[in-house]
């Protein structure tokens, strides 16, 4: 890879990580907004999930105009909607105003995750493909790590609402460092078809040491076909976009509900809120190590078996949180673990997503998988926090939203076997 394409992957790295913290910042949050407004479990569930909603829209919606327009525009627009929504937060008069906030920012995540993820396809060598989404991936988890530690000190100093005012600041200094660095995908712009598009696209492949005339030569000058979510649903491609969906659907499921209940777990468990936090940010950095892991594998094994391997893990991790006793050294462990497995299998459907489209699809594609997918992720903490309210035993209720992830398993099995049958 050429230095301008590591620069291109490690800006994408630090937009992940604006992702870990704004997705995680609610739960950070959660024990002080549920004493602060007195919420119950289920109520709780829903404000916990609300930027999940908006992540779901944003990818689907945001994924099909990133093929249109292209993904820098996306991807700018997008951080300035968290930008001002996360600042928003902080002056909030009630649970209302504070879930619809969360979507707004959820809307803005959606459109970042899928226009890194499309540009780290596009920009990279096909080779070096997997091992860039795992680096990409790996901001998730950092992002959480830093943000938890800093909200712990936040939390204990301040209040709640001082996690927002630190992630407002982070975002906005990421679209600064955005403006001034993010390239369009070269891949993008010669698929467009005009001259200035080919144009630009010359220019960003000399940059990466590329020559234009390699590229330039295999698109033809006149203007592409339309492409849309249809294009998804037709030539034997509806029952790889369906199960790929469900694979993310499933999964997000169980790996949110363990992000999101985290702190207000532990805090029923008799630990402060600081402590919750810590929890939380061992439960990242286990994600971190399994991203880690995942990214070497990935050099040497297929995606797809690492998959099957990481959900057993977070299949395991996530029914065992549910019944550890109330030692803070122990929960910490055993979260790390789960989310260990949940983000490395995460990773590692990732990549199989960006494999399964084809280049002018391919932001409708991931935008429809990880939109639908994130309604996943939005109903594990609601259905979650119903099951709780039931008072249901949390042992009981991590076995079952921990089902998730093993219908996940059976989605990708399935979509390995729709892949094969379409490429014949």
């Amino acid at each position: 890879m050429r230095p301008r394409q590591i620069l291109v992957v490690f800006l994408c790295f630090l937009l992940t990580a604006v992702d870990g913290f704004d997705v995680l910042s609610i739960g950070f949050a959660g024990p002080g907004i549920s004493s602060e407004w007195k919420l119950g479990s289920a109520a709780l569930g829903t404000v916990l999930a609300a930027e999940l909603f908006g992540i779901a829209a944003g990818s689907i919606l945001l994924g099909r105009l990133a093929d249109r327009i292209g993904r820098r525009p996306i991807a700018l627009g997008a951080l300035a909607l968290m930008t001002i929504t996360m600042a928003a937060v902080a002056f909030v008069p009630d649970v209302t105003w504070l879930a619809l906030s969360r979507v707004a920012t959820g809307f803005g995540i959606g459109g970042v995750l899928v226009t890194t993820n499309a540009l780290a396809a596009e920009f990279v060598p096909a080779k070096w493909r997997g091992s860039a989404i795992a680096v990409i991936a790996l901001g998730f988890p950092a992002g959480s790590i830093g943000g938890g530690l800093i909200a712990s000190q936040l939390i204990e100093n301040g209040g709640w609402r001082d996690i927002f005012h630190f992630g407002a600041a982070f975002t906005a200094a990421m679209l600064l460092a955005s403006l001034l660095l993010l390239e369009e995908s070269a891949d993008w712009l010669l698929r467009k078809g005009t001259q200035r598009g080919r144009d630009r696209a010359a220019t960003i492949l000399r940059r990466c040491g590329h020559d234009p005339a390699q590229f330039t030569t295999l698109i033809a000058p006149s203007a592409p076909a339309r492409t849309g979510w249809r294009d998804l649903f037709v030539r034997g491609a509806a029952s790889v976009t369906l199960l790929t969906t469900l694979a993310l659907f499933f999964h997000f499921a169980t790996s949110f509900f363990l992000l999101k209940w985290i702190p207000k777990i532990v805090v029923d468990l008799g630990f402060p809120a600081s402590k919750a936090a810590i929890v939380l940010v061992s439960a990242s950095f286990g994600g971190l190590i399994g991203s880690l892991i995942l990214f070497v594998a990935t050099t040497r094994l297929p995606a797809r078996p690492l998959a099957f391997a990481a959900l057993v893990l977070a299949i395991g991790g996530v029914a065992c949180f549910g019944s550890v006793p109330a030692n803070l050294v122990i929960l910490c462990c055993v979260a790390g673990a789960a989310n260990m497995g949940a983000n490395a299998a995460t990773i590692a459907l990732f990549a199989i997503a960006v494999e399964a489209y084809p280049p002018q699809i391919r932001g409708a594609g991931l935008g429809f998988s990880m939109g639908f997918g994130r309604i996943g992720a939005a109903l594990g903490p609601v259905a979650g926090g119903f099951l709780l309210s039931l008072a249901l035993p949390f042992s009981v209720v991590a076995i079952i939203i921990a089902g998730g992830s093993g219908l996940a398993a059976w989605a990708l099995a399935a979509q390995g076997a729709a892949v094969r049958r379409r490429r014949g």
